[in-house]
């Protein structure tokens, strides 16, 4: 009896064992699936995260973000250093140096665009917000900043998406980053389109106000930087009603800002636009210019320019001013030998004596015409290119 009862004593002490170790490897088991079900969407989801992180939101670190050379015309000088004519692709650019803006005008710009420019590093989160509520009231505006402005147009594009609106925000904390605000500032205010061929607020200038940037009031620069959002829907010569509410609607932020004050705003919303007509560079010897652009699109003499026609006309004419990706270009200063008062003056002598106006009674009779041509014997320089036939109506040139 002691015998069988011992043996039931291990029988049992063996079964604890046994069972022990079943539960201690059913338990490893179920953790293992359970963690093997916790873990997979876990893992999935963490997939999910980096997919979208590599989509939707791009590393700036590797980025080549440099600001391009910037398109501009090439410009024609005479001997006694008056401009006989600008070379341009329809693309009408003047860079001014952000030191050379005064700085009324650099606050009108951010006061329309950006005020708070000099505080945010490249995404204004509350002017997002601020943006958002105006939507909602159905007042539609933007809250993009002048840094991403930039990033936009010379590094992300326009498309729209989510993807291209966080590579924006990205790239632009990126610019502020690489670079100063006034460099940004400045590449911008020489960049952007102004409506009417001009590119950038020198251009600008000259276009609408037929000034430079130093002589503008405070007025007209409200009126440039209202163009800037759209200057289709803000053209001051076709919507100057349009354009003149948004202008004061410019100056009322700068007295909110602190930029000017009540006087200030008063005396400048009480002023008429004043917009100019647009003009076009009215050449003095278009014969003479037409010769320059052959000689430096064609002649060996200046394969520097260029090994083909096409390197040798972005050369010298910069880019089109359809073409967004396009830069470079243009920005030559050639000189000739032409005397701009002599060749003045015997134009006049040409429109005098052999007017090339038809006769009224008779158009189609020939009438006289007549060419001078001067060069001076000291030097063998040619000062004097003049033909009495208009270059509209006769190219060859006779003289």
């Amino acid at each position: 009896m002691a015998q069988i009862h011992n043996l039931e004593n291990k029988s049992r002490f063996g079964s604890r064992y046994v069972a022990g170790f079943l539960l201690l490897l059913s338990s490893f088991m179920f953790a293992a699936w359970v963690g093997f079900f916790v873990f997979l969407p876990i893992k999935s989801g963490m997939e999910i995260v980096t997919n979208l992180e590599e989509k939707f939101l791009p590393r700036a670190e590797g980025m080549v973000l440099n600001f391009v050379s910037l398109s501009e015309p090439s410009v024609i000088y005479t001997s006694d250093n008056q401009v006989l004519d600008e070379l341009h692709d329809g693309l009408n650019r003047d860079p001014i140096a952000l030191s050379e803006v005064p700085p009324f005008v650099v606050n009108t710009l951010l006061a329309a665009e950006d005020s708070n420019y000099y505080q945010h590093e490249g995404v204004d989160f509350i002017a997002i917000l601020s943006a958002v509520l105006d939507n909602l009231r159905g007042v539609t505006r933007g809250g993009s900043t002048i840094t991403s402005q930039v990033a936009k147009q010379s590094f992300v594009g326009d498309e729209i998406s989510i993807r291209r609106k966080v590579a924006e925000a990205v790239v632009a904390a990126e610019l502020e980053r690489r670079y100063t605000k006034d460099q940004i500032l400045e590449y911008y205010i020489n960049s952007i389109y102004w409506g009417a061929g001009a590119y950038g607020i020198q251009s600008a200038a000259f276009e609408y106000f037929d000034k430079t940037v130093e002589e503008l009031t405070l007025d007209e620069a409200a009126t440039l930087v209202v163009i800037i959002r759209s200057p289709a829907y803000y053209n001051p010569r076709k919507y100057p009603d349009r354009v003149l509410e948004r202008r004061n609607d410019v100056i009322n932020i700068m007295l909110k800002e602190g930029f000017i004050v009540d006087i200030q705003a008063r005396s400048a919303k009480l002023a008429p636009l004043n917009v100019k007509e647009s003009k076009n560079f009215v050449a003095q010897a278009e014969h003479v210019v037409a010769e320059v652009k052959r000689q430096l699109l064609n002649d060996p003499e200046f394969a520097i320019l260029g090994n083909t026609k096409e390197d040798r006309k972005k050369a010298v004419f910069g880019c089109p001013s359809d073409d967004t990706t396009c830069f470079g270009g243009g920005g030559l200063k050639v000189y000739v030998t032409l005397n701009l008062s002599l060749q003045q003056h015997a134009n006049e002598v040409l429109n005098t004596w052999v007017p090339s106006d038809p006769n009224e009674e008779n158009p189609d009779e020939p009438r006289p015409t007549g060419v001078i041509t001067l060069i001076n014997n000291f030097t063998g320089a040619i000062e004097v290119m003049s033909s009495g036939i208009p270059f509209e109506e006769e190219q060859y040139n006779l003289a």
